[in-house]
């Protein structure tokens, strides 16, 4: 592997997939290695854009082509020094203090709180981070609000920036800052893009996205197909290959919740699963028989007695047994 190729790895953001693509010597092009620095999730703006300028000078310029999301773009080369020019001009309006005033907010897992004191001016480093350690802490809002000459937009004027719990510039939203060329570069070139990356997934692992807040879509589940793999559908394939985006880069699988039971459902981003190694207790231990179907390993039929022996477990939890001793139990005949 490439010097290039390992150093690009650390931008995978599952840890499954980032060994497996390193294990198979698996090569970049430079469009793909550019749109893994962008995604990457755990990686700050400055070194982001150290990332892409190490793109620029050790791979070969391309252009990107036009795609029904995406604006076709001469050079790549040329594309990404102009967004980081955009970032780092949008950060220097972001902590342009003049006329606004700054405030943080908490985002946890399921929950955010706001603080209620202000700030003069943006200075992470002298934000004092009112959470602890051992918090779910997701990441820090912090937004730019306009307070001079006020009017019905001052919201829409509004801007801010995520940090970690760190205080480091993960991302930039610049909102009313950017004209319709600036919109171009940062909303329509890596929003439309999508590959089809190998993964180390078969049709019945369990996998799950470890930094989604959600268990809707975020997992546990049993996978039956990454991007539309494993359903023998040539036509989505072909469309996905010339159309296709990010949001398109979906896991197929079965979830499962008490409150919704079973259900298919599509998660993206595929790069971001990881294999479940978690215990399946409660409901979540219905996706242990649809593993072994997905597998091969059972048919319909014990798939059907296995789930109808778990719901009855379920149910017998759930009743008003569970209140009495085992002494009384076994008077009613039961052990």
């Amino acid at each position: 592997m490439s010097n290039l190729n390992h150093f690009i790895l650390q931008f995978v953001n599952s840890k499954d997939i980032r060994e497996y693509l390193r294990t198979i010597d698996y090569q970049f092009n430079a469009l793909e290695a550019a749109w893994l620095i962008w995604q990457s999730c755990n990686t700050t703006v400055d070194e982001r854009h150290q990332a892409w300028k190490k793109v620029i000078l050790e791979s070969p310029d391309c252009p990107i082509e036009e795609r029904m999301n995406t604006r076709q773009q001469p050079s790549l080369h040329g594309f990404l020094r102009e967004y980081m020019e955009m970032e780092n001009k949008f950060l220097a309006q972001f902590r342009n203090a003049d006329g606004a005033v700054y405030h943080i907010e908490y985002h946890f897992d399921t929950w955010s709180r706001g603080e209620k004191r202000v700030y003069s001016r943006f200075v992470p480093e002298k934000m004092s981070c009112m959470i602890e350690d051992d918090d779910d802490l997701k990441h820090i809002k912090c937004t730019r609000t306009p307070v001079d000459n006020l009017d019905g937009n001052t919201l829409s004027v509004s801007s801010h920036v995520i940090l970690d719990r760190n205080m480091r510039i993960m991302s930039i939203n610049p909102d009313s800052y950017v004209d319709e060329h600036e919109d171009e570069i940062m909303m329509e070139v890596f929003q439309g893009l999508w590959f089809d990356f190998p993964t180390p997934f078969h049709k019945g692992d369990i996998l799950w996205d470890p930094k989604s807040s959600s268990d809707f879509t975020g997992g546990p589940f049993v996978c039956t197909g990454i991007n539309h793999h494993q359903f023998n559908n040539e036509k989505g394939m072909i469309w996905l290959q010339r159309d296709g985006d990010n949001s398109d880069m979906n896991a197929h699988g079965l979830f499962v919740s008490n409150e919704y039971g079973v259900y298919a459902e599509v998660m993206s981003n595929y790069m971001d699963c990881e294999f479940f190694t978690g215990e399946l207790t409660g409901c979540r231990r219905f996706l242990i028989p649809f593993r072994a179907y997905e597998k091969g390993e059972a048919d319909a039929e014990l798939l059907v007695h296995a789930l109808h022996y778990m719901r009855a477990e379920t149910e017998k939890e759930k009743c008003g047994l569970v209140f009495y001793t085992a002494e009384v139990l076994k008077k009613m005949g039961i052990e």
